[in-house]
């Protein structure tokens, strides 16, 4: 891509810098923004499942509008007949939207997550709920690296230039984007199944030893956190069941 904006070049490696960027700027818009308006209008903040559904779609957003990008750089890419590592003349800029997309979803996501394991855990298990989320951010890395090691090896075969090629000219990564984001609508699908049937659960509070924990909990885990108590019997079999 054209790296040159007026008179400074910006290296490719740079542009992870938007993606930091894009985590302040989503949390400000979230704090001052979507925050004050779901509570004037709706009376109630967004649960922590609704902010990790959220950050499932603008993931999605990222990756598919990162695939159109990638269209248009292809075909603005400079002829070169000797498979040379040529540019496109689309601007380098093009690609700012996704990063500062990613960064937001993370903000929504991995936010979301670590606040969702120390609310629906007991005092006890803090810190396994805390390490929960460190390894769920650990698995997904070493899914998403088998994830491009098989798609080389499968868009290769046959001498033909793999989706992620050296030259990307040559390659496909508009496909790439495209798969990634329709893994993450089937993901975004299978995380509203589980959470439409998930009971939230939520200690109110310390107890002596002689008195049972307050349980409150939700029928629909997307939806508020459960305001109405149950009696002592049904906090019972409600925490066993659990």
């Amino acid at each position: 891509m054209n790296k040159a904006v007026s008179n400074l070049q910006i290296p490719p490696g740079s542009m992870n810098v938007f993606e930091i960027l894009g985590v302040p700027g989503f949390i400000v818009l979230y704090q001052f923004c979507i925050s004050p308006f779901m509570l004037k209008v709706l009376k109630k903040d967004l649960t922590e499942l609704q902010r990790m559904g959220i950050g499932f779609i603008v993931s999605v957003v990222a990756m598919f509008s990162a695939g159109l990008v990638e269209i248009y750089r292809l075909k603005h890419q400079r002829v070169c007949a000797n498979r040379c590592k040529a540019s496109s003349s689309l601007s380098i800029l093009w690609q700012m939207p996704q990063y500062v997309l990613v960064g937001g979803s993370e903000v929504f996501t991995y936010v979301g997550m670590m606040e969702f394991f120390n609310k629906e855990s007991p005092d006890g298990l803090k810190s396994f709920a805390s390490a929960l989320y460190v390894a769920s951010m650990s698995a997904g890395s070493f899914l998403s690296e088998l994830i491009v090691t098989v798609i080389i090896k499968a868009s290769g075969k046959e001498s033909r230039e793999s989706w992620i090629a050296d030259n990307l000219n040559h390659g496909r990564m508009d496909n790439f984007y495209f798969l990634i984001g329709l893994l993450n609508v089937l993901g975004f699908i299978l995380f509203v199944l589980c959470a439409k049937r998930y009971r939230g659960i939520q200690f109110a509070g310390h107890n002596d030893e002689n008195e049972n924990p307050v349980i409150k909990g939700s029928e629909d885990g997307l939806g508020t956190n459960g305001d109405e108590e149950v009696t002592q019997i049904e906090e019972i079999e409600v925490y066993l069941e659990a």
